[in-house]
C-alpha cells in the first residue's frame, strides 16, 4: 500500500522562511498524533515533532485519507499556523493500473496501445510525475508534471478560443493572452517629440509636424477595423487629439488647441483594440 502525501509544508514567520520550524501532525480537531513517514511506501516513520529544512519546509505521508491537524511552531517553540483540517492526497509515484481499471472511467475505452502513446504511460503505467485526464469528448492525455513547472496540449486555451473568449475550462499562456478581444493589441506612450517612452507590438514612430505624430504596428490588425484610443497629457493648455487616418498596421493622430491650432502635447499614450 503506497501511503497519502500531504501538501508540501513551508513554514514562514514575520514574513520570512522559517529553518528548522517544528511540525507535529494529530487527528483533525485532537491532540492525538498521526504516525507519519517520511517515503510513500510507509517504511520509515518520523519522529514528531518534524524538523523543517533550511528553506522552513518538510513532506511526509500518512497511512489514512481522513483530515489531519497540522500545527506548526517556530525553532523556538512560538505557533506560526494550527491548520486544520489538511487533506491528505494520493501518492501517484509507481502508480500502475491495467487497461481495465483506467477504462472505468465514464464512458472511456482504450486499448492498451493508446494509453502507451500517452506520455509518461508504459504498459497501462503511469509515471510518477504524470497525470491521467480525460476531456468533455473522453479523449485521454496527461497533464503535465505533477510539480506543474509546465503545461501543454487540450489544457492551454488556443489562438481561436481565445479569440472567442467563452472557455471557462482553459489555461491561458503568457504567449496567447493578447489574442483575447478585451485585450490591448498595441499601445504606447511617448513625449512631444515622438520618443517612445513605453510601449507593446510598437514598430516605430513618426514625428510628423507640430501636433501629430504617425505610429507603425510590428504586428498589424486583421483589417483597418480596430478600435483606437488616443489620449494626450498637458498640464497647461486645453487640447483635443484624435486620429486623421488609419490601416491594420498604422494610425496617424493630431492634436490642436481650441483654436485649431496643430500643437503638441506633453505625451501622447494610444492603444488599439480588435483582431490579428
Amino acid at each position: 500500500m503506497s501511503g497519502f502525501a500531504v501538501p508540501l509544508i513551508q513554514a514562514v514567520y514575520n514574513g520570512a522562511v522559517a529553518p528548522g520550524a517544528k511540525v507535529n501532525v494529530y487527528e483533525s480537531e485532537t491532540t492525538s498524533e498521526v504516525t507519519v513517514y517520511a517515503d510513500g511506501d510507509m517504511t520509515t516513520p518520523l519522529t514528531q515533532p518534524i524538523t523543517c529544512d533550511s528553506n522552513g519546509e518538510c513532506v511526509f505521508y500518512v497511512g489514512q485519507t481522513n483530515p489531519l491537524r497540522v500545527l506548526i511552531k517556530t525553532s523556538g517553540g512560538t505557533t506560526i499556523r494550527d491548520i486544520d483540517p489538511v487533506t491528505p492526497v494520493p501518492n501517484l509515484a509507481g502508480l500502475t493500473a491495467s487497461v481495465s481499471e483506467l477504462n472505468k472511467v465514464d464512458g472511456l475505452t482504450a486499448t492498451t496501445a493508446e494509453l502507451n502513446t500517452l506520455a509518461g504511460v508504459v504498459a497501462g503505467t503511469v509515471a510518477a510525475s504524470k497525470a491521467v485526464v480525460v476531456d468533455a469528448s473522453k479523449n485521454i492525455g496527461t497533464f503535465g508534471d505533477v510539480g506543474m513547472a509546465s503545461i501543454s496540449g487540450n489544457a492551454v486555451a488556443s489562438q481561436a478560443e481565445m479569440e472567442a473568449g467563452s472557455a471557462t475550462n482553459k489555461a491561458v499562456t503568457p504567449g496567447r493572452m493578447q489574442h483575447h478581444k478585451g485585450v490591448a493589441k498595441f499601445w504606447l506612450v511617448c513625449d512631444a517629440a515622438g520618443n517612445i517612452l513605453d510601449s507593446y507590438n510598437v514598430a516605430s514612430i513618426t514625428d510628423v509636424s507640430a501636433g501629430r505624430v504617425n505610429v507603425t504596428l510590428t504586428t498589424a490588425f486583421s483589417s483597418a477595423n480596430w478600435k483606437h484610443d488616443v489620449q494626450i497629457l498637458d498640464a497647461s493648455t486645453p487640447l483635443v487629439a484624435q486620429a486623421i487616418a488609419k490601416t491594420s498596421s498604422t494610425i496617424n493622430v493630431i492634436c490642436h488647441n481650441l483654436s485649431g491650432v496643430a500643437t503638441d502635447p506633453t505625451q501622447w499614450s494610444i492603444a488599439g483594440y480588435g483582431d490579428q
